[in-house]
This record gives C-alpha cells, sequence and structure tokens, in this order.
C-alpha cells in the first residue's frame, strides 16, 4: 500500500486503483490473520471499542488495526464507520473496554474526534484512547486528549501494550 500510495502521488494511479489494490490487500491479510500467532503480552485478552469517527467512512487504516490488535490476542469490537461518541461510549461501557480507538482521514470530522474523547473520559472505567489517520499527529492527539497516537497500523498492537503497561 505504500508503493501504491507513491504511485498515486505522482500521478500514475488514480482512485479506481487505489481502491482495488486497498481492497486486494485488505483480502491478503484477511486471508493470512488466522495464520499468525501472537505472543501473551498486556494486551491480550483485552477488549477494545475501534471504529471510525462520525462523518467518515474511511475504514482501511481501521480494518487494518482491529486485525493487527486481534493478532496480538486482544478482544476487538469493532463498530465499523461513520460511529457517534454516544456509540463508541455504550459499546466501551457494555463491555469494559480497556482501550477504545477511533480513526478518522478527515480533518473535517476532528471536532467529532474531539466529542468523542470528552464522552469516553466520563467513564468510571477510564479506558485508554488511542487515535490514528491522516490528519493526526502525537501533538494534535495529546491536545484531543488521547492517551496515544500511532501513525500506521502496524504500531497499533506496540502503542496498546505500552499504554496498558
Amino acid at each position: 500500500m505504500h508503493e501504491v500510495g507513491e504511485v498515486y502521488d505522482r500521478n500514475e494511479f488514480f482512485l479506481p486503483e487505489l481502491l482495488l489494490s486497498a481492497e486486494a490487500m485488505q483480502a491478503g491479510a484477511s486471508a493470512i490473520a488466522p495464520y499468525l500467532k501472537h505472543e501473551s503480552g498486556a494486551s491480550a485478552r483485552e477488549t477494545a471499542v475501534i471504529g471510525v469517527v462520525e462523518g467518515d467512512v474511511h475504514d482501511i487504516g481501521k480494518n487494518l488495526v482491529a486485525m493487527m490488535l486481534e493478532v496480538e490476542g486482544c478482544v476487538v469490537v469493532d463498530l465499523g464507520h461513520n460511529v457517534p461518541a454516544k456509540r463508541f461510549f455504550e459499546e466501551a461501557e457494555e463491555r469494559n473496554a480497556r482501550v477504545v480507538g477511533l480513526s478518522t482521514m478527515m480533518t473535517t470530522t476532528l471536532p467529532f474526534m474531539r466529542d468523542t474523547i470528552k464522552l469516553v473520559r466520563t467513564m468510571e472505567s477510564n479506558p485508554l484512547i488511542i487515535v490514528g489517520g491522516a490528519p493526526l499527529s502525537e501533538a494534535l492527539a495529546r491536545e484531543l486528549g488521547a492517551d496515544g497516537y500511532g501513525e500506521n497500523a502496524a504500531k497499533a498492537p506496540e502503542l496498546v501494550e505500552s499504554l496498558i503497561k
């Protein structure tokens, strides 16, 4: 996908090729996920509620994070995309989630992400909040009130592990 992104940036690929590549990558990742073994770490058997915040339907990164966390032994509750703050709160509370993961690819949805973080912060169980997506950075994640930021899906398990410890 990194290579596809570079080709896209050079205007040699267009949106249809980008989407086809993403679908192929997801199919491949789904095919190998059952064969990946996890090491028991702090995140093993913890519950993570994840989703794309309200106003955004871009879920490729979120899907990869879900798979990576599952491979590490996390129980993942994937809420999908365009998820309102209240739904994150209710699912995290109902499932006693240790982690809430929020994703967005659009700057226009950052106010929804901020609102979701504020609402989740009112939970007695105080779950860890991780965020990721194109418009975010470590500094912006802190400003929004998140506990952690992942610049890509591959770093999600390590991020969760470090925050839990």
